[in-house]
């Protein structure tokens, strides 16, 4: 008696079922990361253009926006604003009508390096020890502001220093130190002053 024995094997899925299916896969991940890399590329270049050409700028009057390109110019800077830089941080230095040494600091942090600040802080607070508590209120005139052929920028001024009801007048004299550095909205010239030295005219 014969008994047939149907064995049911099953199937295996082979590891590799199309060789073609692979490249396929491989050729599509490949075209994948070439356009990726196009793409950054061009975006690349794009702000590189934008960086180095000429801005565009956007101007709006009368509620209209109004869009047209702009001219990228090195910032010329004459004597005359020189002068008035100085003049304008004499006055903001030399003058206040209370003394603080913080808001002086505070008034100058845009016109000088953080170095010199600091340095001018602790300066203005030794004077603040001097005065010993004294209500005082100092006034400048006369400013003038000279730059020799060494490029030496030297500011002259009248000192009226009042203490109590008491006025004191003194001419006083200071040597200048200025680099160029990041231009703001609050210091548009870019100028900064990193070095001051006093001399009293007597």
């Amino acid at each position: 008696m014969n008994v047939n024995k149907t064995e049911n094997k099953k199937e295996i899925a082979p590891f590799v079922t199309n060789i073609s299916e692979i490249y396929q896969q491989i050729n599509f991940y490949k075209k994948g990361f070439i356009l990726a890399t196009t793409c950054m590329l061009i975006e690349a270049i794009t702000v590189l253009f934008l960086i180095f050409s000429n801005p565009i700028v956007i101007q709006e009057k009368d509620g209209e926006r109004i869009g047209y390109i702009g001219e990228r110019k090195e910032l010329v800077i004459t004597e005359k604003e020189i002068k008035e830089f100085v003049k304008t941080f004499i006055k903001r230095r030399y003058e206040w009508i209370e003394f603080s040494p913080e808001l002086i600091a505070s008034n100058l942090s845009n016109f000088t390096n953080s170095n010199l600040t600091k340095k001018l802080l602790k300066n203005l607070k030794k004077e603040e020890k001097q005065l010993k508590g004294q209500k005082v209120q100092q006034y400048i005139g006369k400013i003038s502001v000279s730059i020799d052929s060494k490029n030496q920028i030297v500011g002259t001024f009248d000192k009226i220093l009042r203490i109590g009801n008491i006025p004191l007048l003194s001419e006083a004299q200071v040597l200048i130190g200025i680099v160029k550095g990041l231009v703001t909205k609050t210091n548009k010239l870019g100028l900064y002053i990193n070095s001051v030295v006093n001399y009293e005219v007597k």
